[in-house]
């Protein structure tokens, strides 16, 4: 309920940080950056708006390009960022982050993501330079087929394609949730790099946060607490959409503030990190956003085509992830658990060393 308040309410409050349409000329800026195309006629590159939710999320084009050079695919995606958001450090995040894992996938070293899971990252600009026009910051990615999880009813699906559903991303979430990053921060990425394919090990430089722009964070407390403080300031600022509403979950967020602030000690010594390769408290690559609009799917045998809006992907503590509830129907939860636990029991026998990271996943479905 509150996200759809919010959502009303950043749409009006938004509306005057329209982010403009790519010009021609900017688009064939974006290409020859990317491709190196020289000499192209701009006439045979048209493009066309499949979504214009402007001001709530970002600008999604489908490119589709006539009699395309050799070595363009045919279709793009070209997803510019708002204006209004924390764009350079959103546009960095989601890049390196989905050009991390596509590399990781197509070398083979993190086995079962099928190659079509991670749309491939052709070109980015987080600085506005590259379409001098209108100055955007934007990704250039592959275009994924498939339709959104969100407009099918789970209820209604045939089970064997639900549970093949849950199958495939059983197989992504824990495997992602594999890799040792050695980082003592909370934070989002400015880059990744593969280190050993023996122990999954990977290195990362964190940036700030790019949704709410505060740093990065050194415990689990802290990182709840900045949350926590900045949503309970940005509902105050939408008291004139719903006052009673929001009166009630500022009042929520104040005791659960006065709380986390009194106990902060024990909770961060009971709620600790690290950069242990054995601890379970170890920080792992989270999507973040991982709600079913967010999963690409083939509508005739539901398997998954595409994960997409890798903006908010962020190194976490384990305790922090997506509940399983917001994707599966009731009575499928636990269904999906277990096909967790099983697939984590051969990641240990795999990779001995980096087993445990499991211990908190299901933080928040379990805490009252």
């Amino acid at each position: 309920e509150e996200q759809t308040l919010q959502t009303k309410a950043r749409s009006r409050s938004f509306s005057k940080h329209t982010v403009p349409k790519p010009t021609q000329n900017d688009l064939l800026s974006a290409l020859h950056r990317a491709f190196s195309i020289q000499d192209h006629p701009i006439d045979k590159i048209h493009f066309n708006i499949i979504t214009s939710t402007v001001g709530a999320v970002n600008p999604v084009y489908v490119v589709d390009i006539v009699d395309a050079p050799f070595d363009v695919p045919s279709r793009l995606i070209l997803k510019v960022m708002n204006t209004y958001w924390n764009k350079t450090h959103k546009c960095t995040n989601e890049s390196m982050t989905m050009k991390f894992l596509y590399d990781m996938t197509i070398q083979g070293n993190i086995t079962g993501i099928k190659r079509q899971m991670i749309p491939k990252i052709y070109d980015f600009d987080d600085k506005g330079t590259v379409m001098s026009d209108c100055q955007l910051h934007y990704i250039l990615m592959e275009f994924l087929p498939g339709k959104p999880l969100s407009d099918f009813d789970l209820n209604q699906v045939d089970s064997i394609q639900l549970h093949q559903f849950m199958d495939q991303l059983a197989d992504f979430y824990v495997l992602i949730k594999s890799m040792c990053i050695t980082q003592r921060i909370e934070g989002c990425f400015a880059r990744l790099q593969y280190l050993n394919s023996d122990s999954l090990e990977v290195t990362a430089d964190i940036s700030v946060d790019s949704d709410l722009g505060y740093p990065p964070q050194l415990t689990f407390i802290d990182y709840i607490l900045t949350n926590l403080i900045i949503r309970r300031d940005h509902c105050s600022q939408m008291m004139e959409y719903d006052s009673t509403f929001y009166n009630t979950v500022i009042e929520k967020a104040n005791i659960l503030i006065k709380y986390l602030q009194e106990n902060k000690t024990k909770l961060n010594q009971l709620l600790s990190w690290s950069t242990n390769k054995n601890d379970a408290n170890r920080l792992h690559i989270s999507h973040t956003d991982l709600h079913s609009g967010n999963i690409l799917v083939d509508p005739l045998t539901l398997n998954i085509t595409g994960i997409i809006d890798w903006e908010f992907a962020n190194l976490l503590h384990p305790h922090v992830d997506w509940e399983p509830e917001t994707l599966f129907p009731q009575g499928e939860v636990q269904r999906f658990t277990e096909k967790v636990k099983q697939r984590w029991h051969t990641i240990q026998t795999k990779f001995p060393s980096y087993a445990g990271v499991l211990g908190g996943i299901f933080f928040f479905t379990s805490i009252k």
